[in-house]
């Protein structure tokens, strides 16, 4: 295992050549993800707890996980969340696998992305960052984003809420 961007660093010389330098804390997690596109004040699209890491490479905190198959996920998709420790509020998400997303939130801010679904259909959707509370560190903690999403059909608020808690911590799980 090894953090989604490591690759790119070592093509472009960024870690001098030693890979140590890349990783410098790796820990296996159990994250519980709740996502939902909220029609009322308590509607869940998913909810699932999946084995995932919890990388450290300088400043940037990255959790990772697979998306196992259910009714409102797609199986094998692959995502990856990160953030700059010195800007928590500023978060990307990138999904990765039969669904493919790179998205943008922070709190205010306006971005695009691009969605391509399962069969290869892509379209521009944008987002507008409504509220993000991230206390992720290292030894765990618990990510919400809050986000209005424009698709083709209208406006979408969405939420998605990530525990991380760490697996073979002395007197974890």
């Amino acid at each position: 295992a090894y953090c989604a961007f490591e690759e790119m660093l070592r093509e472009t010389g960024g870690n001098g050549g030693n890979d140590a330098d890349i990783r410098e804390k790796e820990e296996r997690v159990l994250a519980e993800i709740l996502r939902g596109i909220l029609t009322e004040p308590s509607s869940i699209d998913a909810d699932y707890y999946t084995e995932g890491e919890l990388c450290r490479r300088g400043g940037q905190l990255e959790i990772r996980y697979v998306e196992p198959e259910g009714e409102t996920t797609v199986g094998g998709t692959w995502t990856f969340i990160s953030f700059d420790e010195a800007a928590r509020e500023n978060v990307m998400v990138v999904r990765s696998g039969p669904v493919n997303m790179t998205l943008a939130v922070a709190p205010d801010e306006r971005s695009v992305c691009e969605y391509i679904a399962p069969g290869g259909f892509r379209w521009d959707l944008y987002t507008l960052g409504r509220n993000v509370k991230n206390t992720v560190t290292d030894s765990g903690g618990e990510l919400e984003l809050g986000y209005v999403l424009e698709a083709p059909a209208g406006f979408l608020y969405n939420k998605m809420t990530v525990s991380v808690r760490l697996l073979d911590a002395p007197g974890g799980l």
